[in-house]
């Protein structure tokens, strides 16, 4: 990536709505990388909320939308957000796994600016934001990046991924794209069977989310194969194809799992000193997450205190901040939240 676009977009502020951890996680630290603050919400309803209540002018610069998401999508939430007056020309860019020719299109009627095909390539995302952010109104940029100075430390060939290729995506961050492999292979043991469940109880929309999903988070990490065999997957839902569904979700399980082992076979053999999610960042990156969580009231809030009991914040402040949660006292839980990432970050 072009280390003088750190320059002109530092400072901005961009609102992101997407669904999937792992896209969020791959998309906010890209941003951040070259000094753009991200606040993200979980949907499209979301994005809307926030927007209605951002300021005039709005505090955010450009918004980055998913376009599949549950409760509202992109295209829908875009026709909400271009109905408010002061928000008209706030540039939009959507991310999205399709390439289809109708995409282009139908982004344009309802308002978009640009689109970006997952995965997403760091210089192509830096620069539709250089085209499409006015350094101007960002005011004094408070911090550059140098993207040439990011070390690229030797990550071991792993069969189903192509490891090169993943990690441009992940703009040559081999932090990035081991933490992004760790979640993957975590979170996804069980995502065959899930996708299956779905499907047997004829809930064909959130099957195929969640097939789509997948094929996002396969596409950000470089898994080819998996990625090929969501896409068939993704089709017999469409067509509602009950044989084809069941071939493809038996390769898919199989295919998934060993992937998942030999990412977490991989990420067993790396050195000390390349760790995971090293200690100084893992209490600030899943404060930021409680933070996310907590405004967009997803119940995934007490998994998040669970992990931070067992993290390095100390106790006393984890007891302070479940009392607060636990009598919902929205202003004091987001400021404590704001105070322990400054202390911690």
């Amino acid at each position: 990536p072009d280390h003088k676009l750190g320059n002109s977009l530092s400072g901005a502020r961009v609102l992101l709505a997407e669904d999937n951890e792992i896209n969020q996680q791959v998309i906010q630290e890209l941003l951040e990388l070259i000094g753009i603050e991200v606040d993200v919400v979980n949907n499209g309803l979301l994005a809307v909320e926030q927007l209605s209540h951002s300021g005039n002018p709005s505090k955010y610069h450009l918004i980055i939308m998913d376009l599949q998401m549950p409760v509202m999508d992109g295209f829908e939430a875009t026709k909400e957000i271009r109905k408010l007056n002061h928000l008209k020309d706030i540039p939009i860019i959507a991310i999205t796994a399709d390439a289809l020719s109708g995409i282009q299109e139908k982004c344009g009627q309802c308002g978009i600016n640009d689109t970006i095909i997952k995965p997403i390539n760091p210089n192509t995302l830096y620069e539709k934001l250089s085209q499409l952010i006015d350094p101007e109104i960002i005011g004094i940029a408070r911090k550059t990046i140098d993207l040439d100075t990011i070390e690229n430390q030797h990550i071991p060939r792993v069969e189903g991924l192509d490891v090169k290729r993943g990690l441009l995506g992940m703009g040559n961050n081999s932090q990035l794209y081991l933490n992004i492999l760790r979640k993957f292979s975590v979170s996804n043991t069980m995502t065959a069977s899930k996708i299956a469940e779905l499907f047997e109880l004829k809930e064909l929309e959130k099957t195929r989310l969640k097939v789509h999903s997948l094929k996002g988070e396969c596409g950000h990490i470089a898994a080819d194969k998996v990625q090929d065999l969501c896409k068939q997957l993704e089709q017999s839902i469409i067509d509602n194809n009950e044989d084809l569904f069941k071939i493809h979700i038996h390769q898919l399980d199989t295919e998934l799992q060993k992937l998942c082992a030999a990412i977490g076979n991989m990420l067993e053999t790396i050195p000390e000193g390349m760790n995971i999610n090293p200690v100084e960042t893992e209490v600030p990156l899943m404060l930021k997450e409680l933070k996310m969580f907590f405004e967009s009231r997803d119940p995934k809030v007490f998994d998040m205190m669970d992990k931070l009991g067992n993290s390095d914040l100390p106790e006393h402040e984890w007891e302070k901040l479940s009392a607060l949660i636990g009598k919902n006292e929205t202003d004091s839980v987001l400021q404590m939240i704001e105070e322990l990432l400054d202390k911690h970050s």
